[in-house]
Order: C-alpha cells, then sequence, then structure tokens
C-alpha cells in the first residue's frame, strides 16, 4: 500500500449488487527480509518446550486470544480437535499489557515496528477505500468511524500460527471451512507450505491461496458482510492437508485481524448506495447489538 503498484482489484464505481470477490492482494511496503524476519521470531516461539509456551496461555474461557492458544484448544468435530496453535499480541495499548516469553520479548521493538507499519500503511489505508466503495459519506461521522480503525477504539491483532507435522494423517480432504467472524478484515502472509484453500467467489472451485512475493492477501471477513448487509462477502477459506512432498515441514503464518471498537453497533452502516440497493431498509429492521 505504500507502493503505487498496488494490486487491490476493487471497483471505485460502485454497483447495486454486491461485490463477489472476497480474496485479494496489496502490496505493503515491506522488504521481504522483514517479513523473514517475522517468521523467524514465530519460530523461535514455537520452539520453545510445550511446558514454558502453556505459562502464557490466552484465558480463552474468558474469550480473550491475547497470548498463546495450544494445539487442540478448540473441537472442530466430535472427536477432532484442531492442529493449529497460535500466539497473539494485541494492539499496543496499556490496557492489553501482558507478560511475553523471552523469544517475544526480545524482539518486542522490531514486532512493534512491524505492526504499526501494518497498522499505519495497510489497515488504515484499505478502510477509507472501502468507504469509498460503499459510497459512506465524509459527514457520516459512525460509518466513517466504523471503517478507519483508530488507534484507542480498535483493537488490532497479530497472530504467529502454527500447523505442525503430525503423526496421524487424517484422511478429511478438508478439516474445516471457515470464515473470520469479528473482523472487518484479516490480513496474512504465510509460508510457501501450500495447505490454505480458498473460495473466490460464491460459485468457484476451491483453490490454493498463493501469496505473490511482496504482497499481503487481505480477506474480507463477517464483520463489513455485516455492516454492508451481505454487500460485501465474508472470504471463505479451509485448511486441508498438504500435497505429500510437503507433509513433512510445519506450516507457519503471519496474519493481522483488523478488529472493531466496543462501541461499534453491529447494523448496515447508512449509505446512498444501500438504499439504492434496497439493503438499507432491511438492515434497518434488525435490532443493534453492541460488538464484542
Amino acid at each position: 500500500m505504500a507502493t503505487q503498484t498496488t494490486q487491490l482489484n476493487l471497483p471505485l464505481t460502485a454497483s447495486t449488487e454486491p461485490l463477489e470477490q472476497y480474496f485479494f492482494y496489496v502490496t505493503f511496503g515491506l522488504t521481504q527480509e522483514q517479513v523473514d524476519r517475522q517468521f523467524a521470531i514465530a519460530k523461535e516461539f514455537f520452539s520453545l518446550p510445550e511446558g514454558e509456551s502453556r505459562s502464557f496461555r490466552a484465558p480463552l474461557e474468558e474469550v480473550i486470544y491475547n497470548g498463546y492458544r495450544a494445539l487442540g484448544s478448540i473441537e472442530i468435530l466430535p472427536g477432532l480437535r484442531d492442529n493449529i496453535e497460535f500466539y497473539n499480541i494485541m494492539k499496543f495499548l496499556p490496557q492489553y499489557e501482558r507478560t511475553h516469553p523471552d523469544a517475544i520479548w526480545r524482539h518486542w521493538a522490531e514486532i512493534e515496528r512491524f505492526l504499526r507499519h501494518v497498522h499505519e500503511h495497510i489497515a488504515y489505508r484499505l478502510l477509507p477505500l472501502v468507504a469509498i466503495i460503499l459510497e459512506i459519506p465524509k459527514t457520516n461521522s459512525k460509518g466513517a468511524t466504523c471503517m478507519i480503525p483508530t488507534a484507542k477504539a480498535a483493537c488490532d491483532t497479530c497472530a504467529t500460527v502454527r500447523a505442525p507435522l503430525t503423526r496421524t494423517r487424517t484422511t478429511r480432504a478438508s478439516i474445516h471451512e471457515v470464515t473470520q467472524t469479528t473482523v472487518p478484515l484479516h490480513l496474512s502472509s504465510s509460508s510457501p507450505v501450500a495447505g490454505l484453500q480458498v473460495k473466490k467467489y460464491d460459485d468457484s472451485e476451491w483453490e490454493y491461496l498463493r501469496i505473490p512475493p511482496g504482497t499481503i492477501a487481505v480477506n474480507i471477513a463477517d464483520l463489513l458482510s455485516i455492516l454492508s448487509n451481505g454487500y460485501l462477502k465474508s472470504g471463505v477459506h479451509r485448511v486441508i492437508t498438504p500435497p505429500e512432498d510437503q507433509q513433512h515441514l510445519d506450516r507457519m503464518g503471519v496474519l493481522y485481524f483488523v478488529r472493531p471498537s466496543d462501541r461499534l453497533n453491529l447494523r448496515t452502516v447508512d449509505s446512498p448506495l444501500f438504499a439504492k440497493a434496497g439493503l438499507l431498509q432491511r438492515g434497518d429492521q434488525r435490532d443493534q447489538h453492541p460488538c464484542a
């Protein structure tokens, strides 16, 4: 986003027909070495003994993801638990401070520079573009606020994620199919190991998510679908077993979740575009719920 070679492929002249492209790529103004450093830090953390990692566990039972999420924390299907672990770092605000392992603290300044760049040069620039596409008037302070991640209101999260090699191979082609729920945008930079597939459109085939060098993948998530009453669609992805020649490798990714203010009401944003498309009237009939 910091250069003029952005591969953002969204129409700036909006149609009343819902947009059907859920994943896209943008450049981000960081060198490959800077991105690789985040993977190196993640690899260092995930190399810690299990007992040490678990001592920095996030209190998931309180719906707080700040910290470590261990393998098998979530039961996907009866008898089938996930094979993925996360280390989440919330935005650099006093209310999100917590202890971190030395493998993280030693690189804290580097991590913070990376996350602030993603926030200020990618997320902060993408969401106003979305507001333009949705024809949200600048005078609509509530609409504009929900599309721009402010330093105090939003609680963005960066996660390093690892899906390790397992002794028992699952025969399921698809482990699970999901959308991202509480975030407007989900940005990711992944390792070369193939294991993540996406649907770009409702009727398209599953395809591997290939992130070109020098770009970051952006996923429109559920919250933007709610705020636009379905005009923007959530991207659907699934995790599958990698090709046989890659199954001995760990899969690792660096993800950035753009999250809303806790004060945001989950209702359709006021927009002339939605009025023309008949989305505003239907959206106004729904109850308003504060975002958790």
